[in-house]
């Protein structure tokens, strides 16, 4: 009886622990394989944990030391990503066993000094305590893919850090007091009030950094901001000095096309014009401002670079996206673009913004060299669209929306959306 027990909740605690992880982390291998690897490392893990049953802290420590491997060896992503994954799983057991242990004795009457026996009335409250293990990691997963936890700051890796150091030091007590027979429930509320204080603590570091951040930005925005209002207005300062100038010597320009007998020279001379003319030809992209100088901005920098740029922005001026999110969004795409297009015959980007229903849907086509579907781990990738993918995709998320990149017949293809209401 004793060993279907276990059997059964090692069979529980595998399922729980597999859909957690990689739900949340990328297989480093195909599924199948994944899946084989870690049965087999179960297995083991199962051998060894009835190898160690009647050492409870050695037990403990070394299944730890086994979910720290699984998670670095079979899973991809940064190892910040990894930790914050494994810091919330440990959490979450954590919380699930204090917290099946305070029900089994106040709601089943289980004795607490029989907490090591495996009978059917121990897997019951086992059982509980899985039951919670799957709400907590449940929880984690969903602030996880809302990128409501995001692991993208340096402070968050200490808070981080915090947490699981704390996640021990309870772990360490409770291993300690079980070993020892320390059940009271004294014991076992301390741990859990010290357990869910380090979280709150935690929450609140994390968002006062954040908003400290936020504030940072905003303060560095505002100020590029009016930087690039200077610059658009004494661009269209200059292009309609250039527009006097050109509409005066109208007159002038015609004799001196008339005149020009060789083919190559009177090409180059009406080159030039167009260019000049080019240049005047959109001052106002939209009725924003900040966004209508980022757009004058970029198209002189493409045209400088021999790009051919178009951009279509609908009204928006009912959004409640900030300048700030929108033209960082904006401002990556197009940087990408013009990025990959210079290394490109065709030489061409084009920028569509529009409004579907309640979300706005901005869509980047530019001419590209060949790219890997796999944006995160081609060196060539990175150097000609990795730049701010990853804040494009976390503006996006900010905004219940979703940021997609491909490649397809020489041209590479952005498409991001964003709620707007």
């Amino acid at each position: 009886m004793n060993y279907i027990v276990i059997i059964i909740g090692f069979i529980i605690e595998s399922f729980i622990m597999y859909h957690y992880v990689f739900s949340t982390l990328e297989k480093r291998f195909s599924k199948k394989l994944t899946l084989v690897i870690y049965i087999i490392a179960q297995i083991i893990n199962s051998i060894k944990s009835l190898l160690l049953l009647n050492n409870l802290p050695l037990k403990a420590f070394t299944a730890q030391i086994y979910m720290i491997l699984m998670v670095l060896l079979l899973t991809e992503g940064k190892l910040l990503h990894k930790l914050v994954v494994y810091t919330f799983y440990t959490i979450s057991t954590l919380l699930a066993e204090i917290t099946g242990t305070l029900i089994a004795k106040y709601v089943y009457g289980n004795d607490l000094d029989k907490y090591l026996e495996f009978s059917l009335e121990c897997f019951i409250w086992q059982g509980t305590v899985y039951f919670f293990i799957f709400v907590y990691t449940t929880i984690s997963l969903l602030l996880l893919k809302k990128r409501k936890i995001s692991a993208n700051t340096e402070n968050f890796t200490f808070i981080c850090l915090y947490m699981l150091l704390q996640s021990y030091i309870v772990f360490l007590f409770l291993v300690l007091a079980i070993k020892y027979g320390n059940t009271s429930s004294l014991t076992f509320f301390t741990l859990i009030f010290v357990m869910i204080l380090s979280i709150i603590v935690a929450f609140f570091v994390y968002r006062e950094t954040k908003l400290a951040a936020q504030k940072n930005a905003e303060a560095e925005f505002i100020s590029k901001q009016t930087e690039i209002k200077d610059k658009h207005f004494l661009e269209i300062k200059e292009q309609f000095t250039d527009y006097r100038r050109l509409r005066h010597d109208f007159y002038n320009h015609i004799k001196i096309i008339d005149g020009l007998k060789d083919p190559e020279k009177l090409k180059e001379y009406i080159n030039s014009m167009k260019l000049k003319f080019d240049k005047m030809d959109r001052m106002s992209y939209c009725n924003n401002l900040t966004l209508d100088a980022l757009l004058s901005l970029k198209y002189s920098e493409a045209l400088q670079k021999g790009i051919k740029a178009s951009f279509e922005i609908c009204n928006i001026e009912d959004i409640k996206i900030t300048d700030f999110d929108l033209c960082s969004v904006i401002s990556n795409l197009i940087d990408n673009g013009i990025e990959a297009a210079v290394k490109t015959q065709e030489r061409s980007i084009a920028l569509n913004l529009n409004k579907k229903m309640d979300r706005i849907i901005i869509v980047m086509k530019n001419a590209s060299p060949e790219v890997s579907s796999d944006l995160n781990t081609t060196k060539s990738d990175k150097k000609n669209h990795g730049l701010g993918i990853n804040e494009i995709k976390s503006i996006a998320g900010k905004y219940d929306g979703d940021a997609i990149f491909k490649y397809k017949n020489n041209e590479f293809i952005s498409v991001v959306t964003m709620k707007y209401i």
